[in-house]
């Protein structure tokens, strides 16, 4: 199984998760169960799994038998959660 998970970047995935993906050749995921995962922080971004990344992952012949997963994280949540992150990080000199 694949988890393949993007934030949302205007409304889609990311153009780095595109660019990978274009890196392989014609169906590079035949015989693959793949689950679509976005996260956004805007609730009108509800869609953007369903509408671009699970239409992806079917173009590339990964199979999709769930649904796409979505996680909203509020932007705020978002930061105080990257602060914390980076905060385990050792700093490098």
């Amino acid at each position: 199984m694949l988890v393949v998970a993007s934030p949302t970047y205007k409304a889609t995935y990311t153009g780095l998760l595109e660019l990978f993906l274009d890196g392989y050749g014609p169906a590079p995921l035949a015989g693959v169960e793949a689950v679509p995962l976005m996260v956004g922080a805007a609730p009108h971004h509800a869609l953007a799994v369903d509408v671009h990344l699970t239409p992806l992952l079917l173009e590339l012949g990964a199979s999709v038998p769930a649904a796409a997963l979505r996680a909203r994280v509020p932007a705020g949540r978002l930061r105080g959660r990257a602060r914390e992150w980076a905060s385990l990080s050792p700093t490098r000199a």
